[in-house]
C-alpha cells in the first residue's frame, strides 16, 4: 500500500531543498540575501510585508519579480510547448500570485539532471537579450474567476538569466504592463433558439 503521507513529506522536502537552492543562486547573482519564503512567516518581515512566492529578496530591495519554484521529475520542455502536464496549473498559479502582489511572475522549474528554466510574461525587449529562448502561448484556467485565459510567455535557461546584469534585469519590465500578454477566451453565447428549445422541453414534461 502506498504511504501517501510519506510521499507528500518527501515531495515537500524536495521542494524546500529546491527553494533553498534557488535562494542561494539568486543571492550569488544579485549580491543580496535572498531567502526561501517561509510558510510560517518566521522571518521577522515576511508576514507584515505580504511576502509571497517561494523565494524572496528582503523588502528593502524592492525586487520586482515573483519567484515561483517547481521541482518535479516527469515534465519535459515539450510539455511547455504542448501546454500539457503541469504547465497550465503552474502558469495559472504564477499569474494569480503575480497579480496579487503586483509583481512580474517568474515561474522557475527543473527536474533531476538538468538546470532550471525560467518562464516569464513575454517582453520583446527582454527576448532580444537572449540568443536562445522559447516563445509560447499557454492556455490555463484563471484561479481568480475560472475563465479560460491565454498568456504569451518567454522561456530562457536560468544559466543564461544569470549572465545578465542583475541591476539592469530589475528594470526589464519598467513601464511594461505584463498583464497585457493575457487574453481571455470569448464566452460561448447561448442562442435564443437553444433557450426556447429548453423551455419547450420543460413544458412537455409538465413541470
Amino acid at each position: 500500500m502506498v504511504d501517501r503521507h510519506a510521499l507528500g513529506a518527501s515531495a515537500k522536502k524536495r521542494g524546500n531543498s529546491y527553494e533553498n537552492e534557488l535562494a542561494k543562486q539568486f543571492s550569488t547573482w544579485s549580491g543580496k540575501q535572498f531567502y526561501r519564503t517561509p510558510a510560517s512567516g518566521s522571518l521577522h518581515w515576511s508576514e507584515n510585508m505580504g511576502v509571497n512566492g517561494d523565494v524572496s529578496a528582503p523588502p528593502e530591495e524592492n525586487f520586482p519579480y515573483l519567484l515561483e519554484a517547481k521541482r518535479y521529475a516527469d515534465w519535459t520542455i515539450e510539455a511547455l510547448l504542448n501546454n500539457s502536464l503541469y504547465f497550465p496549473k503552474w502558469i495559472a498559479q504564477a499569474v494569480r500570485e503575480g497579480q496579487a502582489t503586483k509583481r512580474v511572475p517568474f515561474l522557475i522549474y527543473r527536474r533531476n539532471g538538468i538546470h532550471s528554466f525560467v518562464t516569464m510574461p513575454y517582453n520583446e525587449k527582454v527576448a532580444k537579450k537572449f540568443d536562445i529562448h522559447i516563445v509560447t502561448k499557454n492556455k490555463y484556467v484563471s484561479e481568480i474567476d475560472a475563465s479560460e485565459e491565454t498568456i504569451k510567455v518567454l522561456t530562457v535557461t536560468i544559466d543564461e538569466l544569470f549572465t545578465k546584469d542583475y541591476e539592469q534585469a530589475k528594470h526589464w519590465f519598467d513601464g511594461v504592463d505584463w498583464q497585457k500578454q493575457i487574453t481571455k477566451s470569448p464566452k460561448k453565447k447561448v442562442k435564443k433558439q437553444d433557450v426556447k428549445d429548453v423551455l419547450d422541453s420543460l413544458d412537455k414534461l409538465d413541470i
